[in-house]
């Protein structure tokens, strides 16, 4: 969906997550997913614009790069020090939809929360249209 308004859309696996198969170095600490990114990006064509969305523990990663001067992204959806957008699946069974009373005020100015009814954990699967809705949305793109 979000390909289809433009935007050229990968989703890459985590080192040591299927189908990827275990890191050749076996080092699966922050920095090495972050590295893994940025030269995934160089290779993709290194595009200032670019926009990363991060998912489950691939939003460590993604608040990590925000954090990192010099990040080659433009924007970012995860937790970050930049204005954000959080999304949470109103039924995920693996962090309670409870999780965001400690984190809506958390986020900087210009951050939005929101909750995806009938979602769960992997709410891009679940509720692919209401995501996108709300990415388009949060980034100005209607």
């Amino acid at each position: 969906m979000l390909a289809a308004t433009g935007f050229r859309v990968v989703a890459p696996f985590t080192r040591g997550y299927a189908p990827t198969g275990p890191a050749p170095d076996g080092d699966y600490h922050l920095g090495a997913l972050m590295s893994d990114l940025i030269d995934l990006h160089k290779q993709l064509d290194g595009r200032a614009d670019a926009v990363l969305i991060g998912h489950d523990w691939g939003c460590f990663t993604a608040n990590g790069l925000a954090a990192y001067p010099g990040s080659p992204f433009g924007a970012y959806v995860s937790m970050a020090r930049t204005p954000v957008l959080v999304l949470h699946g109103e039924q995920d069974g693996a962090v309670q939809v409870g999780y965001l009373d400690g984190v809506i005020d958390a986020p900087p100015p210009g951050s939005r929360v929101q909750t995806i009814p009938g979602a769960g954990h992997f709410l891009q699967v679940d509720q692919p249209e209401a995501v996108c809705a709300a990415i388009l949305g949060y980034l100005g793109i209607d």
